[in-house]
């Protein structure tokens, strides 16, 4: 286990448990706004997540399980993001298969590229307003998604293989 909750750390720096196979439990700290590119990229054991409600942004690869050399497969099976997140980064959370659920309770600014590319188990995203949805962020995803309103922009293949549910206006 890692526990910042008892410490006033804002950022989660880039890469710094990158790889720690062994990683299960984090308790952030109630000040954490920013987790860095690959800051837990690869940290396959990690069963729950439990994101602060300080959380404003995710970067690139934070939980990423892609990879051309090794075979990474996470445990995390639901994701709910707190009220103040604005942005996930690009291949964030890429390659979680046992991923089912995602709850976004804020209005999202953007969802990178490729965020949750191939979580082919993924099937749930609840939300509220997402702004833009990068190029392949849901592709491979065995998700139904009703579009409503509340998406405001949809990049090129973002939805490959998902099953569109368009709203009436």
């Amino acid at each position: 286990s890692v526990d910042f909750s008892k410490c006033k750390i804002s950022e989660i720096p880039k890469g710094c448990f990158c790889n720690c196979k062994q990683l299960v439990n984090i308790h952030f700290s109630a000040f954490t706004k920013i987790i860095g590119e690959s800051a837990f990229e690869w940290c396959e054991s990690i069963e729950t997540l439990d994101l602060p409600e300080s959380l404003e942004e995710i970067k690139e690869e934070a939980f990423c399980m892609e990879s051309f050399f090794d075979e990474h497969v996470s445990k995390l099976e639901n994701i709910y993001f707190p009220n103040k997140i604005k942005s996930i980064g690009s291949k964030s959370f890429n390659k979680l298969v046992n991923l089912q659920s995602i709850t976004l309770s804020s209005d999202i600014d953007i969802i990178g590229d490729e965020a949750f590319k191939d979580c082919c188990n993924l099937s749930i995203v609840n939300y509220k307003t997402i702004k833009s949805i990068g190029k392949a962020s849901f592709s491979g995803c065995n998700l139904n998604l009703t579009i409503t309103d509340g998406i405001k922009g949809i990049a090129v293949g973002a939805l490959n293989g998902c099953t569109i549910i368009a709203t009436e206006s």
